[in-house]
């Protein structure tokens, strides 16, 4: 069994970046396994609630075994938190950072990954409200996007037609994937009657002008000689 929407998504890549590889057998069956996993760990969390759930209990029902959800997913947490989709568009992410700033690359994505990731796949959904729901996969949340940002740092500044230093990038990437986060809170909180990817739009075009450059003969803040009163 393979998971025709990982396959999907990666045509889809494939055709709309060149460079991009399409998925091989292997993958495509680590893909459908994972998957499988998670469609079971998320039904006995939506039935059972996510803290009343082992990893023992998971891989029962999965039929696997404890060590291959572990290796898959690492945590119970990462049983919400992995995604096979976001190994595809980090593999594609280069290509799109060499063609385009990183504001556009980020919004040529969520297009591309639009209607197989955020319509069709039902998983993903349920997925985003255990996290939002659910504090200890919250915090590992933001543990992933903080990792997440810190692997597309350098590769933005491969990239780099401006003269930018790795530290920008890095700033950029924190902010990217905080409006990333910010995107994923409103469309929970609204009820998730929108399209994700919409939120995320939304999100995007609030950063961009961050990446304007400063106007001419702006004063960059002068070095503090003299201690703040209670330092020293």
């Amino acid at each position: 069994m393979t998971d025709p929407l990982a396959a999907q998504l990666a045509e889809v890549l494939a055709q709309a970046v060149p460079g991009t590889a399409r998925l091989g057998l292997r993958e495509r069956k680590k893909a459908a396994a994972i998957r499988r996993i998670q469609e079971v760990a998320v039904a006995q969390f939506e039935e059972h609630g996510f803290d009343a759930v082992t990893i023992e209990q998971i891989a029962e029902h999965a039929e696997v075994s404890p060590s291959s959800i572990y290796r898959y997913f690492g945590t119970k947490e990462g049983l919400i938190l992995h995604d096979e989709y976001d190994d595809l568009v980090l593999d594609v992410a280069p290509r799109l950072f060499a063609r385009t700033d990183p504001w556009t690359a980020l919004t040529t994505a969520i297009r591309l990954m639009q209607g197989t990731h955020f319509v069709a796949d039902q998983l993903a959904m349920r997925r985003m409200r255990i996290w939002s729901s659910t504090p200890s996969v919250r915090a590992a949340g933001f543990v992933t996007l903080d990792e997440t940002a810190k692997a597309l740092a350098p590769m933005m500044h491969a990239a780099d037609r401006h003269g930018r230093s790795l530290a920008d990038y890095e700033v950029v990437a924190a902010a990217l994937m905080a409006g990333v986060f910010c995107a994923l809170e409103r469309w929970y909180d609204d009820g998730g009657g929108r399209d994700i990817a919409d939120y995320v739009f939304e999100a995007v075009e609030v950063l961009r002008p961050a990446w304007a450059p400063a106007p001419p003969g702006l004063p960059r803040p002068a070095a503090r000689s003299q201690p703040l009163p209670g330092e020293g």
